[in-house]
């Protein structure tokens, strides 16, 4: 899978390996070149694939709702935590077909020359400047 694009003088590209897992567990998407989001399915746990394509959804769809409401207009570290609560809800959903999946999760919006990023598990993001990748997330 990959993607690339330019939005609003942003250039952005994803790309994924298979490497040595049998099944790849990793899911990425942007909305318009706003809002950045990849999931990697948990390994060892069943389902990973599941997982992160559920939270890619579900992040995707309720950024388009979200920015069309008063949370686009506000704050988008709010935007952002909203995010997280509508991915964890609609992952947990899923687990009721699916027990013990889960998926790491970054999600990294852009507005008005600011991004907004926040992550759970051990997916980070990372800035690119001057040729130089640097670590910006923690994992927890």
């Amino acid at each position: 899978m990959q993607t690339s694009g330019i939005a609003d003088g942003l250039i952005f590209a994803g790309a994924q390996a298979q490497g040595t897992r049998e099944l790849q567990e990793d899911s990425y998407g942007h909305f318009e070149g706003e809002c950045f989001i990849m999931a990697d399915g948990m390994g060892g746990q069943p389902h990973g694939e599941i997982a992160s394509s559920t939270a890619l959804e579900r992040a995707l769809f309720s950024y388009e709702i979200l920015r069309k409401k008063h949370f686009y207009w506000r704050a988008k570290e709010h935007l952002v935590a909203q995010l997280f609560k509508n991915v964890s809800r609609g992952v947990f959903i899923k687990q009721k077909s699916y027990p013990d999946m889960g998926t790491t999760l970054v999600v990294s919006c852009f507005s008005s020359g600011w991004w907004w990023i926040g992550n759970v598990g051990d997916s980070r993001a990372y800035r690119l400047r001057d040729g130089q990748f640097e670590q910006i997330t923690t994992d927890h």
